[in-house]
C-alpha cells in the first residue's frame, strides 16, 4: 500500500500528521507500506528527515492512502483512495458538505480524525488538534495515529 503525507493547505499549519521515527516503526512492523510525501517548506517537519527514513518525495505515483490533519486540496481527490484528516464534516459547514459530495463522488474512503474514537467511545484526537504549539501537536499526533494505523490499513486492505 502505498501512502502519502500531504501538505497542509493553510501556509500557518506546520503540523504533520506523523513523524519520521513513528514512519519507520511502522515499516519496520509492515514491509509492504510504501511512505510519500508531498514536499512542503512550511511543515516543522523538514524533507531530508521523510528521505532519511524511506519516504519518497511524491510526485505523480499511485497512492491508495493519504494523510493530512485539515483538509485536502481537491486536486490530490482521485477515484477509489482513502484520506484521513480532520474533516469537520460532522459540523456541516457548507465547504466541508461540498468537499463531503467530492468524496463520494469519486468512491473514496474518509477516515475523520475528529470522530476517531477508542473502544470506550473516546475520542483520539479531539483534545490534541485544540493545541497551539506545532511541535507538541504533532508529536501527539502521530504517536497516537503510529498506533492506529497499522489497524485502519488492514480494514482499508480489506475493503479494497
Amino acid at each position: 500500500m502505498n501512502i502519502c503525507i500531504l501538505a497542509e493547505i493553510n501556509k500557518d499549519d506546520h503540523r504533520t500528521p506523523l513523524m519520521p521515527l513513528d514512519i519507520e516503526n511502522i515499516k519496520r512492523k509492515n514491509k509492504k507500506l510504501n511512505f510519500y510525501f508531498e514536499s512542503s517548506t512550511n511543515r516543522i517537519i523538514k524533507d531530508k528527515h521523510y528521505n532519511a527514513v524511506g519516504c519518497k518525495k511524491y510526485t505523480n505515483q499511485s497512492i491508495d492512502f493519504f494523510l493530512s490533519l485539515k483538509s485536502i486540496k481537491k486536486k490530490f481527490l482521485k477515484k477509489g483512495c482513502a484520506y484521513l484528516f480532520f474533516s469537520e464534516i460532522i459540523q456541516k459547514q457548507p465547504l466541508n458538505i461540498e468537499l463531503l459530495k467530492k468524496i463520494i463522488d469519486k468512491e473514496c474512503s474518509l477516515i475523520d480524525l475528529e470522530l476517531t474514537k477508542n473502544s470506550k467511545g473516546k475520542s483520539l484526537f479531539i483534545n490534541i488538534e485544540k493545541s497551539t504549539d506545532a511541535s507538541n501537536e504533532s508529536f501527539a499526533i502521530s504517536k497516537k495515529l503510529s498506533t492506529v494505523l497499522p489497524k485502519i490499513i488492514k480494514n482499508l486492505d480489506a475493503d479494497m
